[in-house]
Order: structure tokens, then sequence, then C-alpha cells
């Protein structure tokens, strides 16, 4: 079994490599059994949802979706941190996409 692992993400920051996260999102769908996120996966504490919308978007947007399609390929675990706070508020259906949250493996 392949698992990859990542954390640090900031999906949504400005400063995001969204570029690289959509290229290891490829490579996860192509090449693991599972996806485990350890924290700071979005970074919704310096950019909460609102600030997404007037700044980052269009990157948010497709980096999300490309998220949901590879948790729909690959099981992902997503270990939420501070960056990630108020995720199930803006990821309400995380579930119907083959994530789980935890605070720990």
């Amino acid at each position: 079994m392949k698992i990859y692992c990542a954390s640090d993400l900031h999906i949504g920051y400005e400063h995001a490599s969204h570029d690289k996260i959509l290229s290891f999102f490829d490579i996860v769908e192509e090449q693991a059994d599972k996806l485990i996120l350890c924290g700071d996966v979005f970074d919704l504490w310096r950019y909460p949802y609102d600030k997404i919308l007037n700044t980052v978007k269009p990157d948010f947007e497709n980096v999300m979706s490309h998220l949901k399609q590879t948790a729909a390929e690959v099981p992902t675990i997503i270990i939420p941190r501070n960056h990630d706070y108020n995720l199930m508020t803006l990821w309400k259906d995380y579930k119907d996409y083959n994530v789980s949250l935890t605070d720990s493996i």
C-alpha cells in the first residue's frame, strides 16, 4: 500500500503554490492508495473564506475541485490544525468525497 502525506498546503493563501498542489494531487491519483493531509491544508486563519473570495477565488476553486476529485479516487484523511478552523462550515459535504477528518492517526 502506498500512502502519500503532505502538510501545510495552505490552500487559499495568496502565496500558496497552487500549481504545485495540483501536480501533487495528480501524482496521488496515479500512484497512491491513501492520502493523509497533516494539518494546515487550508489557510482559513489568515484567509477566511470571504477574503479568499475577494483575492484568490479562481485558484481556490480549482484546487478545491481537484482535491474533491482526488479524494473521490483515493481515500483521504485530513488532520485539521489551526489554519483549518471552520473547515466543516466551508466544506460541509466532505464525507461525500471519501474524506474523513480526525485529530490523530
